[in-house]
């Protein structure tokens, strides 16, 4: 058994790319029955695991470590790390509640969006750098270099 007593930072901090570790780890077969096609451009590339909006492995985390808080200190938690990481896991089941499979240029579109935009509310377009423009929103994918127009 092997635990630990920290601040919610700190685990973040420290055990938080353990997290991110095991995640992928989970993620990887089903990435791979997708055969690396996006599920919003629906292209063929690498896949990545986006966590949907409002389950974050950030918020996922902090849920399971709620009930891990000391009671003589509500600022620190004492938690086992293997009990802790099979919740972790079981936390992201079914995959299909908690992930979106997505190429590089969707993920970043995804995350950069409002919580309640989706990709497919947009469409790529042409853009002068000089251009500004107040309406309509446009968003600039700074992987692919791609513009994107809202659509109404």
């Amino acid at each position: 058994m092997v635990e630990i007593i920290c601040t919610f930072e700190e685990f973040h901090k420290y055990i938080g790319p353990r997290v991110r570790n095991v995640v992928q780890s989970i993620t990887k077969k089903r990435k791979k029955e997708l055969k690396s096609i996006c599920q919003e451009c629906k292209k063929v590339k690498e896949l990545e695991a986006a966590h949907v909006k409002g389950s974050s492995r950030k918020d996922i985390i902090e849920i399971i470590l709620k009930k891990y808080v000391c009671p003589n200190n509500q600022k620190l938690i004492k938690v086992d790390l293997n009990k802790f990481e099979k919740e972790i896991i079981e936390k992201h089941r079914p995959l299909e509640k908690y992930f979106k499979f997505l190429c590089s240029a969707c993920h970043t579109l995804y995350d950069s969006n409002s919580k309640s935009c989706s990709i497919k509310k947009y469409k790529e377009i042409k853009i002068s750098p000089t251009i500004t423009t107040s309406r309509p929103q446009i968003l600039v994918d700074s992987v692919n270099k791609k513009a994107y127009k809202q659509i109404r």
